[in-house]
């Protein structure tokens, strides 16, 4: 008899368990979904993320500019993948997404800023050419 509660006790927890794991993949998915609109793959412009503030934790450490005619240091303006510095900004860039415009500027979506936005006519020395 005991056995037998013992097992039922068991297979409760179990059963609770399994719930609970749906419910996370479930509220996850939800979660997820919700960012990407917010970063403007689902109908959403990204109009809601920040900007990319030049100086500030990564974007100091790339040397990010939020305009290509910002960079005042002659060795980083350099060719790079046979691309002469003159024709490199963001949206040239093979990290970078268009998501829009803020500011009256086109603005997207860099893999190296998460949850920020970065203009098309901003630079950084992580450019790299579109494949």
């Amino acid at each position: 008899m005991k056995e037998n509660l013992e097992r039922r006790e068991f297979l409760k927890k179990l059963g609770m368990a399994i719930g609970a794991v749906g419910a996370v993949g479930v509220l996850s998915s939800y979660s997820v979904t919700a960012y990407a609109q917010r970063r403007g793959r689902g109908g959403g412009a990204g109009e809601e993320l920040p900007l990319v503030e030049p100086g500030k934790g990564m974007a100091a450490s790339v040397n990010y500019v939020n305009s290509h005619a910002d960079v005042k240091d002659a060795k980083l303006k350099v060719a790079r993948q046979g691309v002469e510095f003159n024709n490199q900004n963001c949206a040239n860039c093979g990290l970078y997404r268009k998501t829009g415009e803020k500011n009256g500027k086109e603005v997207g979506a860099c893999s190296i800023f998460a949850k920020q936005l970065v203009y098309g006519q901003a630079w950084c020395a992580s450019w790299a050419k579109k494949a």
